[in-house]
């Protein structure tokens, strides 16, 4: 698993997305939220990324938390991850 600690929707096409690598899992969900807990992103789809926006408009700067639970396919065994990572423009 690998989670980006930054990304820069800026529209330079480098960075633009935030999307953390993960492969082989199952039961993979994520939440992405703001720095007063708001619920930004939930999803299912381990392909699920985030383009720095919200309702439409582009998301303040700042550091933003999130939240991966997912079942390894090769153990079979229940993992959860936690972290944050900054948005930069």
């Amino acid at each position: 698993v690998f989670v980006p600690n930054a990304f820069s929707p800026n529209g330079d096409t480098q960075n633009d997305i935030w999307q953390p690598v993960i492969y082989d899992t199952e039961a993979y969900e994520i939440w992405i939220f703001d720095r007063w807990g708001q619920l930004i992103l939930n999803s299912t789809d381990e392909h699920a990324n985030w383009d720095g926006t919200r309702a439409g408009k582009p998301a303040p700067v700042g550091v933003y938390t999130y939240r991966i639970k997912y079942t390894d396919v090769l153990d079979g065994l229940p993992y959860e991850i936690r972290g944050h990572f900054s948005l930069i423009r």
